[in-house]
């Protein structure tokens, strides 16, 4: 969730805006990490302070968008 139940405001961005520059990642990552091929289910995050109802449809629509993409795939989903 992005919002101050998950993240403490401590630690969250002063302007409310959370992104990463996935060139970056890619430069720490091992090569082949970020599949740059594959089509994001967002174009961008959720902006700062999201609903829990909104986080959970966002779960919710995520999971069910890559279940049709790998329909025979075992998949693992990571949270933090």
């Amino acid at each position: 969730m992005i919002n101050s139940i998950a993240i403490r405001l401590n630690v969250a961005p002063k302007d409310g805006n959370l992104s990463f520059d996935i060139s970056k990642l890619e430069a720490v990552l091992p090569v082949g990490t970020v599949d740059n091929n594959d089509e994001m289910v967002y174009k961008e995050l959720p902006k700062w302070e999201e609903s829990v109802l909104q986080a959970r449809a966002r779960y919710q629509h995520t999971i069910e968008k890559l279940a049709d993409k790998f329909p025979t795939e075992n998949l693992l989903f990571i949270t933090h």
